[in-house]
């Protein structure tokens, strides 16, 4: 098999689902190193690992934090939590040359937007991002880039946001790779975006950014590190970390999230953001 030729010393399982663990084991690595479930299951995984690390039982701390008691149990006290990530100056080139077929260059002040993914219910409304597009453009003169990924919802739905926005706005949902997602978003002025992993490309990019939150738990799933945004409901529900209000899909806490709420906390972050040195990244 594929994993077994891959012929792993370690193997390190962040996920506790059955997949996980039992990949772990195919990959035949000497050393097979988990977390140990809170409870018990009908499959006991943990007979397919070598190692198991007691996790930290705190429910909202940071995911990121949650899984560096992986690498204290392994003996790495001191190495940065901050990831860095890379790309080459080719698929720059190549993010730079679909913006200029667009009427816009790298080198220009935008705003990247990633405004849904295939879980509907962590996604705000398709006419409150046109909104924000417009706010952005009318108020500072500032065009919004729009991203997302292949499948066609997603790709439909920015469609959408583009259609409704009265004011020009960029659809690249579904146009670009991961890397030149990468240099995309490390030539942005802003982000803003859902509970994704474009949101924490941005934060790892120390891209400034405005994350909007639904179900999530923003102590848990939200930008690691700091002098980011989240935009959240202060409700008793939130976050209910479920699917949707009883699993419907839908979120009424972002439902009933309104424009005003939303430009106020960009209102101010922009603010800041001119406030600051702002330099682009060069690699």
């Amino acid at each position: 098999m594929i994993i077994r030729k891959l012929s792993c010393d370690l193997v390190l399982e962040l996920t506790k689902n059955d997949r996980g663990a039992l990949f772990s084991y195919i990959s035949g690595a000497e050393k097979r190193i988990a977390f140990r479930s809170r409870k018990p299951k009908r499959f006991d995984r943990h007979l397919l690992f070598t190692h198991l690390v007691a996790p930290n039982e705190n429910p909202n701390l940071h995911v990121v934090d949650a899984h560096w008691e992986m690498i204290r149990y392994l003996g790495y006290l001191h190495q940065k939590r901050h990831p860095s990530l890379y790309w080459t100056y080719e698929e720059e080139a190549i993010c730079g040359a679909i913006l200029n077929t667009k009427g816009i260059s790298l080198h220009d002040k935008f705003v990247v937007m990633h405004p849904i993914m295939k879980a509907k219910y962590k996604a705000w409304r398709a006419d409150s991002y046109s909104a924000i597009c417009e706010y952005l453009y009318n108020n500072w003169s500032i065009q919004t880039i729009l991203v997302g990924g292949k499948e066609e919802k997603e790709v439909a739905f920015i469609g959408e946001i583009v259609k409704v926005a009265n004011c020009p706005c960029i659809h690249l949902g579904g146009q670009l790779s991961l890397r030149q997602l990468i240099a995309l978003i490390a030539h942005a002025f802003l982000f803003i975006g859902i509970d994704s992993g474009p949101m924490h490309i941005a934060a790892a990019l120390n891209t400034p950014l405005v994350a909007i939150f639904g179900p999530s738990s923003k102590e848990r799933w939200g930008p690691y590190g700091q002098n980011h945004t989240v935009i959240q409901k202060q409700w008793e529900c939130v976050p209910c970390r479920k699917q949707g209000c009883n699993g419907q899909g839908i979120s009424r806490c972002l439902e009933e999230l309104t424009i005003d709420e939303v430009i106020t906390v960009l209102e101010s972050k922009i603010k800041d953001i001119i406030g600051q040195s702002f330099t682009l990244p060069t690699y």
